[in-house]
């Protein structure tokens, strides 16, 4: 949401800090979430409490506890406007030279400021950002980035990804901002509004700081959306035109070509929300009456025609697949697949499609009797990176290009005419896309796989059996991560305790890749 062009001046005395809490109807919680910053280490805040005409005893409580410290202010809507435009109330109003956000429900750990802006100054970031702990009742699950630095280009476009490098979150309340990253930019009043509103913040940022400690607090025990209540049908149509609206900044040109040029997903979060909200009317089933099932799954229809319009089909894809089941619970599994198909244009080709990621699904279990050919070497990862190529799969390919008794495969993540720019031609040599047929049936065939990227997540490679013939040789890819800006700490592959179970064959190209193998795994006989 752009907005006019409010540029704040910082006075001498201003705050370093302001925190911005929205609150509507939010008197049986708000009093520890404000406890949980006036009890900051970091002292040179303010807090900016901001009431959206709540109908309980918030206003009260909101004044009360403003009366017992003076870097409290308590602001008021006119009328209840929504958490989006009560935040751009609250920044208009700060004072600091960073912003934090916070809700009604949630609290910040005593150290939180303090260890974001010692951050934010060191290494003179536009946003430094921490883990997450989600609150249940019965339990609790963390949420986060690896540590380490985003610089330039890849910060306008790594958000909610997950490749094992630095990400950022895509919600308001885990970060400290520069505040003039919110000059003529404002959250839109929206559901989803921290998602939307992410790439043009982003793309505003030179450098951005992330920390895997857990700072952070977010309370699913009261959440709204994300809580146990019933969705009313009255605002069913709201929350599906907020969800098309948080998605377009992620379908744009601009952001489109950096993930294509990068060889990244797209984020996580342009799925994961839709889904979270099928999930919601899911719990709220039996709430509903036939013809009131058929008015949603209806209304959910014509949002996926929108989001048809405006996404890349592969993601498409995606947000049919995820409503497939939602329509059988809603009863209409039939007519429901029928219209997703017509939907998808020419279905043999699509159906081909989705026979990829079924075949993936049962990978595992035809690993374990489909024979390998020790002629065949697959080449991995290549692609990731417009610009070159992973240097250790490189030169290993390098070496073997000329061997007619090798067939050479290389799976590739972008398009064939990106990689052959890097390629000398080579003797029986062939390049096939990831996302195949053939390249799953080509990895199931293989007798030498070579690695330069973790298999943990990686499309097909996740799902291979341990227990085969085959070779997995895992080359550490070491200089070109650093090559291309993305800073990571020594801890950044937790999972490679597990996934290391796979290779056969771990190298190392550097005295300082050996080391972070060495810390990371403690298993110097993986080293050669």
């Amino acid at each position: 949401m752009i907005m006019p062009d409010n540029a704040m001046t910082h006075e001498k005395n201003s705050p370093t800090i302001s925190v911005i809490l929205p609150v509507f109807n939010g008197e049986d919680t708000v009093t520890w979430t404000i406890e949980s910053v006036v009890r900051q280490t970091f002292k040179d805040f303010e807090l900016l409490c901001i009431d959206d005409s709540s109908t309980d005893g918030t206003l009260d409580k909101l004044r009360a506890v403003a009366a017992t410290d003076s870097r409290i202010r308590v602001l008021e809507n006119d009328k209840n406007r929504g958490p989006g435009k009560t935040r751009n109330y609250g920044v208009e109003n700060a004072k600091g030279k960073y912003l934090a956000f916070i809700d009604s429900d949630d609290f910040y750990e005593p150290d939180f400021l303090e260890k974001l802006y010692r951050l934010a100054i060191s290494n003179d970031a536009d946003i430094a950002q921490s883990a997450v702990r989600y609150v249940y009742n019965d339990k609790d699950s963390l949420y986060g980035s690896p540590s380490g630095l985003i610089l330039g280009e890849h910060c306008k476009y790594r958000i909610d990804v997950d490749d094992g490098l630095p990400f950022v979150n895509p919600q308001a309340w885990n970060k400290i901002y520069k505040a003039d990253l919110f000059d003529g930019l404002g959250y839109a009043p929206i559901c989803y509004e921290d998602a939307q509103i992410l790439p043009y913040l982003l793309s505003r940022c030179k450098k951005i700081v992330v920390t895997d400690d857990v700072l952070f607090n977010y309370n699913k025990r009261f959440s709204g959306l994300t809580g146990d209540k019933v969705v009313p049908l009255s605002k069913i149509d709201w929350y599906l035109d907020s969800l098309v609206d948080s998605v377009r900044p992620y379908f744009e040109e601009g952001f489109v070509e950096l993930v294509k040029k990068w060889g990244v997903g797209f984020p996580r979060c342009i799925i994961e929300n839709y889904k979270n909200f099928l999930r919601m009317l899911a719990k709220s089933e039996g709430e509903y009456s036939a013809p009131d099932k058929r008015l949603i799954v209806e209304k959910i229809r014509i949002a996926l025609a929108k989001i048809e319009r405006i996404a890349p089909k592969n993601i498409f894809e995606e947000y049919v697949r995820a409503s497939e089941s939602f329509y059988s619970l809603m009863g209409e599994p039939g007519r429901g697949r029928r219209r997703i198909f017509g939907v998808l244009g020419s279905g043999g080709r699509r159906l081909s499609s989705l026979s990829v990621i079924v075949l993936e699904s049962f990978f595992s279990a035809l690993d374990r009797v489909v024979p390998k050919s020790g002629a065949i070497w697959i080449f991995s990862s290549w692609g990731k990176y417009a610009d070159h190529t992973l240097d250790n799969p490189r030169a290993l390919y390098e070496s073997v290009k000329s061997n007619s008794s090798i067939k050479k495969v290389v799976i590739i993540n972008s398009s064939s005419e990106a990689i052959g720019r890097h390629l000398d031609d080579g003797i029986n040599v062939s390049f096939v896309h990831l996302k195949s047929l053939k390249a799953l049936w080509l990895m199931l065939r293989a007798g030498v796989l070579i690695t330069g990227y973790s298999l943990h997540n990686v499309f097909g490679y996740r799902r291979l059996s341990e227990k085969t013939s085959r070779k997995i040789v895992q080359l550490w890819h070491g200089i070109p991560v650093k090559k291309v800006g993305l800073e990571v700490d020594e801890g950044l592959e937790k999972h490679w305790e597990n996934e290391v179970k796979k290779y056969s064959i771990l190298v190392s190209s550097s005295d300082c890749d050996k080391n972070i193998w060495l810390k990371a795994l403690a298993r110097s006989s993986q080293i050669e």
